[in-house]
């Protein structure tokens, strides 16, 4: 993300938003893999992936709108500092 806000052109920007949107889409594969709703009974239905900054979530959504679904479809609920202060509640 990081890389991306300080890219020089259009398709560098581009480019890098493609590799943050895959990084945080392997994130959640890993994250999923991990099981940890079968370590508990009952379990909770969905793992908590935390974003400390809207801004990292809406640029990977930019580039990959699929984020959410595909977190929900491996239990994988994605939670910036807004979302995750509903959830806990």
């Amino acid at each position: 993300y990081l890389d991306a806000s300080s890219a020089s052109d259009e398709i560098a920007y581009k480019k890098k938003l493609q590799e943050h949107a895959a990084s945080l889409k392997k994130h959640i594969r890993d994250l999923s893999a991990r099981e940890y709703w079968k370590q508990f009974d009952p379990s909770p239905e969905y793992v908590i992936l935390f974003l400390p900054a809207e801004a990292f979530f809406s640029a990977a959504l930019q580039a990959d709108p699929s984020l959410i679904e595909a977190g929900a479809d491996l239990n994988i609920l994605i939670a910036t500092p807004t979302t995750l202060i509903a959830v806990l509640k």
